[in-house]
């Protein structure tokens, strides 16, 4: 609660980019009207209409994940207001909204004046087995590249980012902030939320 207004977003996962894409991070929220701002992350099942949202809810710049259709369109009509970062889920540019993170102070950091790789990795293990993870930083251990997952606290990766030049990753955040620090990406997309972030 804040300004008493819930926010709400996914922290189960331990995501990194879960947690920085709420708005309670870079706005001092008050309305009349809202009792609950939702805020980034994967909420699927709310855009397309599957799920009822709580009464007198703001969706905030959430977004979808999984295979959608081309033709899937955004169905949020039950929100009191609704942004999604899934330009090709709205057919009005007004209910486009990227994930607030892009507001974090991280993206403003210099590139390093050393060529440097980091190697930012989605932990779910849906995604990637514990063995596949330590294979993969033994890997970036042997090229002299930076490890590091999206479980990872803030101050870690604001860190590798600090140090990076180039990041290859897995991650929808990690892509995003690379691409807004003028960082190069090289992207190991494995869903519509990918194809999302590289049209916008």
């Amino acid at each position: 609660m804040k300004n008493k207004i819930k926010y709400v977003h996914i922290t189960h996962t331990g995501n990194l980019g879960d947690e920085l894409c709420s708005p309670r991070h870079y706005f001092n929220c008050t309305s009349a009207k809202a009792d609950t701002i939702m805020g980034g992350g994967v909420q699927t099942r709310y855009i397309l209409g599957e799920k009822q949202p709580p009464k007198n809810t703001i969706l905030w710049g959430a977004g979808s994940t999984g295979k959608l259709d081309e033709n899937t369109m955004a169905n949020c009509d039950d929100f009191l207001a609704w942004g999604i970062r899934d330009k090709s889920l709205v057919t009005n540019e007004h209910n486009f909204l990227p994930c607030v993170s892009a507001l974090h102070p991280m993206l403003d950091l210099p590139l390093p004046k050393a060529e440097k790789t980091l190697l930012h990795i989605n932990a779910d293990p849906r995604i990637y087995s514990y063995r596949v993870l330590k294979e993969v930083k033994k890997m970036a251990e042997i090229n002299n590249s930076i490890f590091i997952t999206n479980r990872a606290p803030e101050k870690d990766f604001v860190k590798c980012l600090a140090q990076s030049s180039h990041i290859i990753t897995s991650s929808y955040h990690g892509a995003y902030w690379g691409l807004l620090s003028g960082r190069t990406v090289t992207l190991m997309g494995y869903s519509f939320k990918f194809k999302s972030l590289l049209n916008i």
